[in-house]
């Protein structure tokens, strides 16, 4: 009976701890999550294949992206500007975007709009880099590198 009482305490023991490091992952995925939010993401290349397009300066404070919530961020696609529901999931790995409503005035190049309106909605892997001031999200088409535009 004394082993039987001793097992359940560890048991219930080791179920407190594994709890708690849930938790702390739990946690630690909502703050990576949450990394998302806030910053204004500047777009800074696409690559397509084995294409690169680096932005200059100029180009990337007139492509940005910024979740301002967990469902609805805002774009600046060059001169115009648009919204989208998105998701993410850090356990996979997924941000899912959707379909980017945007105004639809006639920009001087609408290239790199065009490829982001196409590329970035869907389900995307995406990752940051060890600083947490570069988003880069993967599609189906293209990569995209963002940069906190604060950095």
């Amino acid at each position: 009976m004394a082993v039987r009482l001793k097992l359940e305490r560890m048991s219930g023991s080791l179920a407190v701890l594994l709890a708690i490091a849930g938790c702390a992952s739990i946690n630690e995925m909502a703050a990576r999550e949450s990394s998302l939010i806030g910053p204004t993401w500047q777009l800074q290349s696409i690559r397509q294949g084995d294409a690169v397009n680096n932005l200059s300066s100029e180009q990337a404070a007139r492509y940005t992206i910024e979740f301002v919530a967990h469902d609805n961020a805002r774009l600046r696609l060059d001169c115009n500007t648009g919204t989208a529901g998105w998701s993410a999931s850090v356990m996979r790995r997924v941000l899912r975007i959707d379909e980017i409503r945007s105004t639809k005035m006639k920009c001087p190049d609408d290239r790199i709009a065009g490829v982001v309106l196409s590329g970035l909605p869907g389900g995307n892997t995406y990752g940051f880099t060890d600083d947490e001031r570069t988003l880069i999200v993967q599609s189906g088409t293209a990569t995209f590198t963002f940069r906190d535009a604060a950095h």
